[in-house]
């Protein structure tokens, strides 16, 4: 069963688009297992969880009211907050039965599987970098358009088993570092136990450098958490991270060793070069230039520029527009904030960060007796908003949003089991 879950768990957080198939993988887990709680006319549930269904009613009828009085036909926003209840926050309710039914429904074991489904998506990444066989027999199988991507990087972007194989991706492979650091500081490990961890953190780094620049965001998070832990200047801390560092240095040597024996040397350094010349484009920027800046960044300006001279009216109530005629998006715009402003002004915008804001708290609160995971949440939560402003990370991101929704109904749900039943259907007490 636990095998079962984790290729559940994989197939529903990435997404993944299979050839010849008509609808995503997320969509026939959430089938799935709509038929499994179905089976065992068993629901667990608690009330709080569907106040964010509540929100999202909310926005999508704010949606239309938006659309009406701009006499806008773009459904690009109602659709993806329709999707938003109807696949995600159905489909980790959904997993979540599965969970409780199988005993499985605790922070722990969550946590964990977040990391092992990250590295194994790091595995993939790999594999596709650096086996030209391998790339081949994914990309077949799956309809992602990957070609300019891999024409403009040298190979070495659009990897990866997902529907997006971008900035978000990176992100969200970038939880797992976080996720990681809790563990091994959170937890009494074993000698087997930290050499997984130490390796599926740098398998999933370098997934992230070769997916999206936003992921070194988690890695920064990643370090703090650690240094927080240090900074309490116990011996005892300090000699668990120096062990910890002497064997991911180890890992590192022996990993190279490797790749050197297999590959050989000209292939691994022309790989290691253009991932590093992507991954820091900023520093390779400054010694060409003398300024701090990525391609992007023209881009970005642009944006905030055309932004500032929004009118009033749209800035309070937006146009009604999302996606742009001819273009990708609506005023040119990549920044996810500013999409939403321009589609349902700042009411609406306010309205989907203080739905977030109502996730991060009710977890806080959740775990205020576990002071590292409650910093992890902070990170978490500030990550997710600085995402928005790459792209539309809050409604657009299907990855990011079910894993935050399995991990707040994950948390929740916790505290039912060790404090109350009143609130979920027993063997007594179903839905027939």
């Amino acid at each position: 069963m636990d095998i079962l879950i984790h290729i559940l768990a994989f197939l529903f957080v990435y997404n993944i688009p299979f050839v010849g198939i008509p609808i995503s993988s997320s969509k026939i887990v959430v089938i799935i297992l709509l038929l499994y709680t179905i089976f065992h006319r068993i629901v667990y549930y608690k009330k709080e969880w569907f106040k964010i269904v509540a929100f999202l009613i909310i926005l999508i009828l704010y949606s239309i009211f938006i659309m009406i009085i701009n006499e806008s036909k773009d459904m690009s926003i109602l659709y993806a907050l329709i999707l938003f209840i109807v696949n995600h926050f159905l489909g980790a309710f959904l997993f979540v039965q599965l969970l409780k039914r199988t005993n499985k429904l605790n922070k722990n074991y969550i946590i964990r599987l977040f990391i092992i489904l990250a590295f194994v998506q790091a595995l993939f990444i790999l594999l596709m970098l650096l086996f030209s066989g391998f790339r081949e027999i994914c990309f077949s199988i799956t309809s992602i358009e990957r070609e300019s991507l891999l024409k403009r990087y040298n190979g070495i972007r659009g990897l990866g088993m997902a529907s997006s194989v971008t900035y978000d991706l990176g992100v969200i492979q970038s939880f797992a570092l976080i996720f990681i650091i809790y563990k091994m500081i959170s937890n009494k490990l074993s000698r087997k136990q930290i050499y997984f961890y130490i390796t599926a953190y740098i398998a999933i780094f370098i997934s992230v450098c070769v997916t999206g620049r936003t992921g070194f965001i988690g890695v920064l998070f990643s370090i703090f958490l650690s240094v927080s832990y240090i900074s309490n200047d116990r011996k005892k801390e300090k000699n668990k991270i120096l062990r910890i560092i002497t064997h991911g240095g180890l890992i590192v040597i022996l990993s190279i060793i490797i790749a050197f024996s297999f590959l050989g040397k000209d292939k691994v350094l022309k790989i290691s070069h253009n991932i590093s010349v992507y991954a820091f484009e900023m520093i390779y920027s400054y010694e060409e230039t003398g300024s701090f800046s990525i391609g992007t960044s023209k881009n970005l300006i642009k944006m905030v520029e055309n932004f500032s001279n929004i009118s009033p009216k749209s800035f309070l109530i937006g146009d009604g527009r999302y996606k742009g005629e001819g273009i990708l998006y609506y005023k040119h715009t990549d920044i996810g904030f500013f999409r939403q402003i321009y589609f349902f002004g700042i009411v609406g915008t306010l309205l989907i960060v203080y739905m977030y804001l109502y996730i991060f708290k009710r977890m806080s609160i959740t775990v205020a007796n576990d002071k590292y995971f409650k910093k992890v949440i902070f990170l978490i939560g500030i990550y997710y908003f600085i995402s928005n402003i790459k792209g539309d990370f809050l409604i657009g991101c299907g990855n990011a949003i079910s894993i935050l929704l399995i991990l707040y109904f994950t948390i929740t749900a916790e505290n039912i089991k060790d404090i109350s039943k009143r609130e979920c259907f027993t063997n007594e007490n179903f839905i027939n």
